[in-house]
């Protein structure tokens, strides 16, 4: 709205308008650039958090600050609204301040003792003697030059690199016939060797240590063939490569299924998700985001499985889950919601009982500390006790880590859910305060439920660890070919993982064990061949 500021009107009435037409366009826009500023502050507050998951930290450790410098954090980067809120709560509850634990100490380092100290050379290594002796000038008398007698010698030792190399074996199956004049004496010929791929140039070896690379080493086809076999003289090109891995996936897919049957008998269960880019075949170049899921068993069926989801639906969860009825420990996604209460459940079947997550718990309320630093450092501080007490009783066995935590962690979880019932109604639902207690009150059977039986875990983090290498390797290998290149990589993943969780050498597991199907003669040699019962052959 434009005047002319030498043309207004002389009507006392009509001027009265005019100012309240421009106060009235003047808070709109005030209205409008509000919005426009709080907009900006969300676009401000996202680009913070990706940039964090991206460059920051990944680990959830708290820093050791004073409550005052963790408050006065929390009220630069917050909202005053929030502030506000937060002060007039403390206001009419003075146990927000007053009893606020202090942070404890920063850690002291130790001193350093002048070296980190020599390890043990492993006695498995070959070793070879050089002897070393003196120049021949010195070790001859100068008056009658006689030589001298070796007496002894001092050791010392030092391991050395000797680069990889790879041979050719070129093997002769020889044809023999008798040399006789029978007539009916024929002609003998040796049986070549089983080999994973029949006529086949790559052998056993080569085969296992490229797949040891690429899904134990996160090192992609690609950069062993333009990088370490090249080094060599050798060119194999990448879709031979491929073929290969999918040709072992192939022979090793009788003993995943066999570990993937045995991990649902497990009494405990823990399953978590990430995601993987995979290459939309209907598309040229174009990349859909898939799932790949961990499950981890527990020591009953020590087996770490990965299996391939197309898509992020609960189809592929359910499959796998149809037949177990045990406990589930997972994060509170809403995936698992049809896994525990289906909406048309089938009459007689038992459904797994849910147990929750602790780590994940606490993840909310280190996110909530930029806004409510005192609360939020109240209740991670309540759940630090909880893991005081695991730490405590992780030596125990079952039965004393189960009394243990009826009588500790009962009383502390009875505390932290009495305060959660305390401070919900005083944050807004869009809060990450109220985000935070409200996982928890959700889910606090869940959570509670680690506290009746003293073999279940208080939370999922092994199973994050578990997919932890494929969340690297993709940052190597960026994404899989196809849908059967995704259940390829589960099956080399499962098949390494597992054996790298029982302490094997994966490259001699996978050499010995691909031997052994090649040849296989009884389907009951599968389950010796698993690594919870693989034994490497002596020599």
């Amino acid at each position: 709205m434009t005047y002319d500021s030498d043309h207004l009107p002389d009507d006392p009435i009509e001027l009265k308008r005019l100012v309240v037409a421009l106060l009235e366009s003047d808070a709109a826009k005030q209205k409008m650039l509000d919005e426009m500023i709080a907009e900006i502050a969300k676009l401000n507050a996202t680009i913070q958090k990706l940039t964090e998951m991206l460059f920051g930290k990944k680990n959830k450790k708290l820093v050791n600050i004073t409550v005052e410098e963790a408050t006065t954090a929390s009220e630069a980067a917050s909202p005053a609204s929030s502030v506000e809120a937060e002060k007039s709560s403390d206001k009419s509850d003075t146990s927000d301040t007053s009893d606020t634990p202090v942070p404890k100490s920063p850690r002291q380092k130790k001193a350093k003792n002048g070296g980190g100290g020599r390890m043990k050379i492993p006695d498995n290594l070959p070793v070879t003697i050089v002897e070393n002796y003196p120049p021949e000038h010195e070790r001859t008398c100068r008056e009658c030059e006689t030589p001298f007698k070796v007496i002894g010698f001092e050791t010392s030792r030092q391991v050395v690199y000797v680069p990889a190399r790879f041979e050719i074996i070129e093997t002769h199956n020889m044809k023999c016939i008798a040399d006789c004049p029978c007539s009916a004496c024929r002609s003998v010929t040796a049986e070549p060797d089983i080999a994973p791929i029949d006529k086949g140039i790559a052998s056993v070896t080569l085969l296992a240590i490229m797949a040891v690379m690429k899904y134990a080493d996160h090192l992609p086809l690609a950069r062993q063939a333009t990088r370490i076999l090249l080094r060599s003289g050798l060119q194999f090109s990448q879709s031979s490569m491929c073929r290969w891995m999918r040709r072992v996936a192939d022979l090793l897919e009788p003993l995943y299924d066999l570990m993937a049957e045995l991990i649902l008998t497990a009494h405990c269960l823990q399953l978590d998700a990430s995601f993987v880019k995979c290459r939309d075949e209907s598309f040229k170049g174009k990349c859909r985001q898939t799932y790949v899921y961990g499950a981890r068993g527990d020591e009953t069926q020590p087996f770490d499985v990965f299996f391939f989801a197309q898509n992020g639906t609960r189809d592929k969860l359910m499959e796998f889950l149809k037949e177990f009825h045990n406990i589930l420990q997972c994060d509170a996604n809403s995936i698992y919601d049809q896994v525990f209460k289906p909406l048309q459940p089938i009459p007689g079947k038992l459904l797994p009982s849910e147990l929750g997550c602790w780590s994940h718990a606490r993840d909310n309320f280190v996110d909530a500390m930029k806004s409510h630093a005192t609360a939020a450092t109240e209740m991670l501080d309540m759940i630090a006790e909880l893991y005081a007490v695991e730490k405590q009783a992780k030596q125990e066995t079952p039965e004393q880590r189960l009394a243990l935590r009826q009588t500790e962690a009962t009383a502390i979880l009875n505390r932290i859910f009495a305060w959660c019932h305390e401070k919900l109604t005083r944050y807004t639902p869009k809060d990450l305060m109220h985000t935070a207690i409200a996982y928890l009150m959700n889910n606090e059977a869940a959570l509670r439920l680690y506290c009746t039986d003293g073999t279940l875990q208080i939370d999922n983090n092994a199973c994050e660890r578990m997919l932890r290498q494929l969340a690297v390797g993709r940052k190597n290998w960026l994404f899989f070919g196809n849908a059967r290149g995704g259940k390829t990589a589960c099956i080399l993943y499962t098949l390494l993982s597992s054996a790298h969780r029982h302490g094997h050498n994966e490259f001699e597991y996978l050499c010995d064990i691909m031997t052994r199907l090649a040849d296989l003669r009884s389907e009951a040699e599968y389950r010796e061949m698993l690594p919870d019962r693989w034994k490497p052959r002596p020599g």
